[in-house]
């Protein structure tokens, strides 16, 4: 999963268009947002923004906050070493109708 914190002056969608380019070159024209999911621990929280593309998007070049970047089939998800974060929230994300 693609991502990081986010600055005061950037939605949770600006701040996903960034990461993602920032960690895989993913260009902001190659998808659009569909939604997202707020997981809300009073005082902070973390924003899981979802996304739809026309075509695979191929990741470019890597930062070096990226060991690797593959597109992985959302039944797949659970599989991985996911966040601690977004693994407790990902039952509810993955039930979004948005997903998968």
């Amino acid at each position: 999963m693609l991502g990081g914190a986010r600055t005061r002056e950037e939605t949770a969608e600006q701040a996903a268009r960034r990461e993602a380019w920032e960690e895989a070159a993913l260009p902001a024209s190659a998808y659009r947002f569909t939604g997202r999911y707020v997981d809300d621990h009073g005082g902070w929280c973390y924003t899981t923004v979802l996304a739809s593309a026309a075509e695979l998007i191929q990741p470019g070049a890597l930062s070096p906050e990226s060991d690797e970047v593959r597109w992985v089939p959302v039944d797949e998800l659970d599989a991985l070493p996911l966040h601690p974060g977004f693994a407790a929230s990902w039952p509810t994300v993955r039930a979004l109708p948005d997903v998968g």
